[in-house]
């Protein structure tokens, strides 16, 4: 079991068995891109920080929620995707890492097309009044450490996603009071799994801008649920790039013999 919140035969558990086959096609070579470039290094922090995110939704919320059943799918899928590119002309083999690769990515589509039924987005937008009356965790700001104190390198992602969280809580008032409004329930899903991810932080005195490995998943994750919700990063910001040290972190682990989500859930602060 990949995760030890979630199946390994679930969404999450496809997508590490995904990434765990692209860096062992980048490893081997023969048509596949090389751990070092450039679009390695994107796609494999992407598939990391997608899954921590994934990990974190699903030791609060659990395998069989609406909310994770709606997102989960759809956010391990897009970075699953992007380390397709990964296996370059390789893509397309039918054995060893490609296929493996080929495999759980299709188990992960079939999934992400599950998640997308309208009577599950149904589901998930039932929690919508609890964000108007205060009854949902989403009625409360993400963090309650002040902008002012938090660490600079995540600063400016919960600052963004903060304020997608107050527009989504206005936005439920206005449909509680009979309101039209866009739907909200992919919104939710991203922001409960935004605040998932800050719930189980620990603020740590380790230098007010300083990226440690644990600090680099939580700016990365958050960025990417920003860029979701069409709040992309600062591509000049990049003092505060959390990638070499994600991917650091990937390329340390020897797949499969060590799987990198329990490893992560091993440390104090993850």
């Amino acid at each position: 079991m990949f995760l030890a919140h979630g199946p390994a035969d679930g969404p999450a558990g496809h997508a590490e068995a995904a990434l765990r086959a692209a860096l062992c096609a980048a490893r081997e070579g023969g048509g596949a891109l090389p751990p070092d470039s450039p679009v390695t290094r994107d796609a494999v922090c992407g598939a990391v920080v997608d899954l921590w995110t994934a990990g974190r939704l699903l030791a609060v919320r659990g395998p069989e929620s609406a909310t994770a059943r709606h997102v989960l799918p759809r956010i391990l899928l897009e970075g699953t995707e992007g380390l397709a590119a990964v296996l370059g002309t390789r893509l397309h083999e039918q054995g060893d890492c490609a296929g493996e690769f080929n495999r759980h990515a299709r188990a992960l589509a079939e999934a992400a097309r599950q998640a997308g039924d309208p009577r599950l987005a149904a589901r998930v937008a039932e929690a919508l009044p609890g964000v108007a009356d205060g009854g949902d965790r989403l009625a409360r700001p993400l963090t309650g450490v002040r902008p002012a104190v938090l660490p600079a390198v995540l600063a400016p992602a919960v600052t963004e996603l903060e304020a997608e969280r107050l527009a989504l809580a206005a936005a439920c008032r206005t449909l509680a009071a009979g309101g039209a409004v866009p739907p909200l329930a992919d919104r939710y899903a991203l922001l409960t799994a935004a605040a998932a991810c800050l719930d189980r932080w620990r603020h740590r005195r380790a230098g007010h801008g300083t990226l440690t490995g644990d600090r680099a998943r939580l700016v990365g994750a958050l960025e990417r649920i920003a860029a979701r919700l069409g709040r992309p990063a600062d591509p000049a910001r990049a003092e505060h790039d959390w990638r070499p040290l994600v991917l650091a972190e990937a390329l340390g682990h020897r797949f499969p013999a060590t799987p990198l989500l329990s490893a992560m859930g091993r440390r104090a602060a993850s």
